[in-house]
């Protein structure tokens, strides 16, 4: 059968066509089962993370509910209730992680969180958010300030999500800030628009760390803070804001603040919201504990104790690395880099412990410091951090650490890497004693230091006290003087050694060889 060039083109197009169906239903069979997939996908991670954080919040509750018990029943001043007070306080930043964690997950979910939206003057909220957080500032030191630019604003907002924007920009704000400093809370309404800052002094961010600050577990390389490296708080602070409508974004220069400018609509057009009186809101409650009391220092006046000096910000954990060692040593404690620094110098101790997350002065820096001091460098230095790396671990034995803990450290670990290296410097010690001839008043006036450092410096190197290592320079003198073959008198001799009145200076020199000068000098002449 032949047929005609018209309806051979007639069918190519009708073959064409219907191969053409066939690919698009094949194409869309496709998009759809990956469409189902990526649902099943995300459906599993919901409840992955539902499920997860269930099974964490179920044995926390056991655990701080334990603890509340334990409190009930001890008295106030005792170790015991300090120990349970540690357990509620960090059980709380635990499961305030993770809620963050829930909260991330939930908003990126297939069925995010739906804001509850008020329509209310945001003014005396924002107040009450600032005060929530003023014991929490003041334990560090930080004063918050809130400048409303005008006393009352009515407007649609979601004071849950809100509040939680707050809390971690304040939080933040507090960790980063140096002591003695002000965070700034300003707000005032632009148009349409509401606009929030929350201003610090603190350390700044770098270039890369304002680019990637929104970015979920995130974490910069000068974090200082242990909590603040969970790279939740700004990503779920942003996804909360774009929820409503709103945006976030930073300025910042390294060593000179950060400020973060929040962007709200005035009304909401999508959704119910409801009236909310001024008075109505209630109290809020604070995430963050309030501060500890920091431990206290032993009494220094035992000169021959072992003093070991520990340089932590959290209260909790440095009274735990205190319990955790000899408690026949003398402990002295630092809540940062900077008075660390101060109580070295004013201490000289056999033993320096540090975290290096920590405003100001971080432990690297602290380390470096210590390590170029004529007065500190032969001390031995524990670094006790988060920072678990590889790279943190060389960065901390090049700026001249002699040991690396990583938290949650073992307590064994940590109490025998002590004891050694105490030990190892007693036996220096003696070596430094056979090798040192040199003028204890040129040492002094070298170093430029007071008697209590020189005391301390002596004790650490020699092992003796300033009055007896004098004395064991000068014998070794008069043994040298006696050795020489000189002609020289008794008399003559205890001049050289610095001492006019002989028959004191025949008396040292027995006390300490077990013979006089004369009898040293028929035996050893």
């Amino acid at each position: 059968m032949e047929f005609s060039l018209p309806t051979l083109l007639n069918l190519f197009i009708i073959v064409s066509l219907l191969l053409l169906i066939v690919l698009l239903v094949s194409t869309i069979k496709s998009k759809q089962k990956q469409q189902e997939l990526q649902t099943e996908v995300q459906q599993a991670k919901d409840r992955f993370f539902t499920n997860i954080t269930h099974e964490f919040r179920t044995p926390l509750t056991v655990i701080q509910s334990a603890a509340q018990n334990i409190m009930r029943h001890v008295p106030p001043e005792s170790s015991m209730h300090d120990d349970a007070a540690n357990i509620i306080w960090y059980g709380n930043i635990v499961l305030n992680l993770i809620n963050r964690i829930l909260d991330t997950a939930k908003m990126v979910s297939s069925n995010p969180i739906v804001p509850e939206w008020k329509h209310a003057d945001i003014v005396p909220f924002i107040t009450m958010v600032c005060e929530s957080y003023g014991l929490y500032a003041a334990d560090k030191q930080v004063k918050i300030r809130y400048i409303p630019r005008e006393e009352s604003v009515e407007m649609d907002f979601a004071p849950d999500f809100l509040h939680k924007v707050l809390q971690n920009l304040i939080v933040n704000s507090i960790k980063s800030s140096p002591r003695g400093s002000e965070i700034k809370v300003a707000s005032e309404r632009d148009g349409s628009t509401f606009l929030i800052s929350v201003t610090d002094e603190g350390v700044g961010m770098t270039p890369e760390q304002k680019a990637n600050i929104f970015k979920v577990f995130y974490r910069g390389e000068k974090d200082r803070s242990d909590d603040a490296g969970s790279g939740l708080g700004l990503p779920l602070a942003k996804l909360l804001l774009d929820s409503v409508g709103g945006d976030i974004e930073a300025f910042s220069l390294e060593n000179e603040g950060t400020s973060f400018i929040v962007r709200l609509p005035l009304a909401n057009m999508k959704s119910h919201y409801e009236y909310v009186e001024k008075d109505e809101w209630g109290e809020l409650t604070m995430v963050m504990p309030e501060g500890q009391v920091p431990p206290q220092d032993d009494s220094p006046e035992d000169v021959d104790a072992v003093r070991i000096l520990i340089i932590e910000d959290s209260p909790a954990v440095a009274k735990y690395i205190a319990m955790q060692l000899n408690t026949e040593y003398q402990f002295f404690f630092a809540a940062n880099g900077e008075d660390g620094l101060k109580k070295a110098h004013a201490l000289v101790p056999d033993l320096v412990i540090t975290d290096i997350m920590m405003p100001g002065i971080d432990g690297l820096e602290l380390c470096r410091m210590i390590r170029s001091s004529e007065l500190l460098h032969h001390i031995p230095v524990v670094m006790v951090t988060a920072k678990a790396s590889h790279e943190d671990l060389l960065k901390g034995l090049e700026a001249g650490a002699e040991a690396y803990l990583e938290k949650p450290f073992k307590s064994d670990e940590l109490s025998l890497r002590v004891d050694k290296l105490l030990e190892q410097r007693k036996v220096l010690r003696e070596k430094y004693l056979s090798a040192l001839n040199v003028d204890l008043s040129a040492i002094a006036a070298e170093l430029n230091i007071s008697r209590t450092q020189l005391n301390r410096k002596i004790k650490a190197i020699s092992g003796l006290t300033t009055t007896a290592y004098i004395i064991n320079l000068r014998v070794r003198l008069a043994k040298s003087l006696l050795r020489s073959g000189e002609d020289l008198s008794v008399s003559e001799i205890s001049y050289r050694c610095g001492l006019d009145d002989v028959p004191y200076f025949i008396t040292m020199f027995k006390k300490a060889t077990g013979m006089t000068p004369t009898q040293y000098r028929r035996l050893r002449g």
